[in-house]
């Protein structure tokens, strides 16, 4: 399974999730902020590699990728599964879908 974007990756290692791969835009058009997801990505001993745009483009059927797609492997699982089983017998479930650029809010 792949997933894309810059701030997927920036939650991916800050959640010290395992992937097979991070793919890396090989493009010589690169902006401050992808340079330092590589740099972060490679001080948290994350396998990486370099492809062209057009490649990155046909994993994930988006050319809007930002440089980044990660292969997170067929065996991803919700983390936080056991939440359900313990919900309230009237409890409300939100699911939301094609959710881009999440942006998650510490207290």
């Amino acid at each position: 399974m792949y997933v894309y974007g810059r701030n997927v990756l920036k939650e991916i290692i800050n959640a010290r999730y395992p992937v097979k791969n991070i793919y890396f835009t090989d493009s010589k058009k690169t902006d401050k902020t992808l340079n330092n997801l590589i740099e972060l990505a490679k001080k948290n001993n994350y396998s990486y590699s370099f492809a062209p745009d057009k490649v990155l483009q046909r994993m994930v059927n988006i050319s809007k990728h930002q440089g980044v797609v990660i292969d997170i492997g067929k065996e991803f699982q919700y983390a936080e599964e056991d939440i359900i089983d313990n919900l309230k017998e009237n409890a409300t479930i939100i699911i939301l879908d094609q959710l881009q650029d999440p942006i998650i809010l510490e207290q």
